[in-house]
């Protein structure tokens, strides 16, 4: 008897190799035709049956917090062995720099939040003597605010920015003045 082709889908987050739900995923043929396509959840997806050939494996939406990944090129062989093809998800990364009018060093003391294109804060802290990184934060629109200046300085402007898909760093930074001595 023959037995089919059985093929696993891993979809997992790059720092922990753990699956990662809620990546809209789909299969392509070598014509670009679509063979399957689901969303993943927290366990493998399995497709028995896939014909000998080769095909791409396409992250159509990322989860939320994910940059979208590359596709993935994968090849089925006659075999009955499970073969597996696994796609890796990075979270988008942010730093946030508060610095003085120079931009030359970090400038501690600092309240600052982010807000959402709605208005509603996502992440405070106060900044210290490095830049201030959030993994994680979904692709949009978003508000740096200063809340207040350390002493001795005057509170910047609110900074909107993007958070985009990519894998690659993004970095905003914001500058304060110091208060004038009259």
């Amino acid at each position: 008897k023959d037995a089919p082709t059985t093929v696993t889908i891993s979809k997992v987050n790059i720092t922990n190799n753990e699956e990662l739900p809620g990546a809209e995923l789909t299969i392509k043929d070598s014509s670009g035709n679509e063979v399957e396509s689901w969303v993943s959840t927290d366990e493998p997806h399995v497709i028995d049956g896939l014909p000998i050939g080769d095909y791409t494996l396409v992250e159509v939406t990322a989860p939320y917090g994910y940059a979208t990944a590359e596709s993935v090129q994968f090849t089925v062989k006659d075999t009955a062995d499970i073969q597996k093809v696994i796609m890796k998800d990075a979270p988008t990364t942010l730093t946030i720099s508060k610095t003085d009018i120079t931009g030359d060093k970090e400038l501690p003391g600092a309240e600052l939040a982010i807000k959402d294109s709605d208005g509603n804060e996502v992440e405070s802290w106060i900044s210290g003597d490095k830049p201030h990184t959030i993994k994680g934060l979904p692709i949009g629109t978003y508000t740096l605010v200063e809340v207040t200046a350390p002493d001795g300085y005057t509170v910047a402007e609110e900074i909107e920015f993007e958070v985009t898909d990519t894998t690659k760093v993004q970095k905003v930074v914001m500058k304060d003045a110091p208060t004038t001595v009259s």
